[in-house]
């Protein structure tokens, strides 16, 4: 155990009859806080590390004196956190200078506060009028069944929310999602011939159908939409990831490109679901993370990686594209 929980103390004024016999003077609890006790040589002993098959080959002793240092670091960072986190403008560029010292903020105690914090410096006001929009899901059903019919796609509901908050106004501003979280609805929909008054869950609705055009959760209907592909191995039927997608390299529009990012960011600011089925190939690459041939990309094409050019190094052209 690495903490105590609040202890009670008895106090026994009399003991008789070897503990048959007690007379109690008093019940106290004696601490209302948990207290960490710490780090213990005997927790890295091999019957303690039976989950982590990596370590039972190391020495107990060196697993002890390494995590003590380990703690020594966390306790230095977080004393100096304040100083590393850059002051943000909150601009494209600030990530670099981010993602310089985010393999620390892992071991941070302070990362939750600072996340909550760097959150809130960012909040914009949110729009003075809720942008309503109507929604012809009927059309967008039937898009769905025959994407080819259409290939500029704009009866599907992602292109009718994008059509609907676009500025009418060359000078008016586009929302950008960077609003308080109580504020819980980014615009609200009107259902054509459906009747549903949108009190927050005709917005989540317009939400799901989005993901659902973007990637479908079924392997067997077609694609609405052009901005992401089936992986090889959901064609193929082999490998673990079979359900992921990988944004299209042939796909140009980058405007949209640009604002299913916004929505994505929007969606982890407001714990709202807009379910992307994306390998770790393309959330490592969001996020400035090495990518890696063997470790990576077999959750897109597991064939090619077991190729007989399989010690090859990622390609930089597939990099960029996917």
């Amino acid at each position: 155990m690495m903490c105590h929980l609040p202890l009670i103390e008895i106090r026994i004024t009399e003991c008789f009859d070897e503990g048959i016999d007690v007379r109690l003077r008093g019940i106290k609890i004696k601490s209302s806080k948990e207290r960490d006790l710490g780090l213990r040589a005997d927790m890295f002993l091999p019957p303690n590390l039976v989950r982590y098959p990596r370590l039972e080959a190391i020495d107990p002793d060196v697993l002890y004196r390494r995590a003590i240092i380990l703690q020594r670091f966390v306790r230095l960072l977080d004393n100096v956190i304040h100083h590393l986190v850059p002051t943000w403008d909150h601009s494209i560029g600030t990530f670099s200078q981010l993602k310089h010292i985010k393999q620390f903020l892992l071991m941070s105690k302070r990362r939750s506060a600072l996340i909550t914090q760097c959150l809130k410096d960012s909040e914009t006001t949110k729009p003075n009028i809720m942008p309503r929009l109507y929604i012809n899901r009927r059309l967008a059903v039937e898009h769905r069944d025959s994407p080819a019919l259409d290939p500029t796609y704009k009866k599907t509901v992602f292109s009718q929310v994008y059509e609907g908050l676009k500025p009418t106004d060359k000078s008016e501003k586009p929302l950008d999602y960077r609003w308080p979280v109580r504020y819980d609805q980014w615009w609200e929909c009107k259902f054509i011939a459906e009747g549903i008054i949108d009190q927050g869950g005709g917005f989540r609705d317009s939400l799901a159908d989005i993901s659902e055009e973007l990637c479908p959760s079924s392997a067997d209907s077609p694609v609405p939409l052009p901005f992401f592909v089936r992986t090889s191995n959901q064609g193929n039927g082999t490998g673990e990831a079979r359900d992921m997608y990988v944004p299209n390299p042939s796909c140009k529009d980058l405007a949209k490109y640009q604002w299913i990012g916004q929505l994505m960011g929007a969606a982890l600011r407001g714990k709202e679901f807009l379910v992307l089925a994306l390998p770790g190939l393309v959330w490592k690459q969001l996020t400035g993370e090495e990518v890696s041939w063997s470790k990576d990309f077999p959750a897109v094409d597991s064939l090619l990686v077991r190729s007989p050019s399989e010690n090859r190094p990622l390609p930089a052209q597939t990099t960029r594209q996917q």
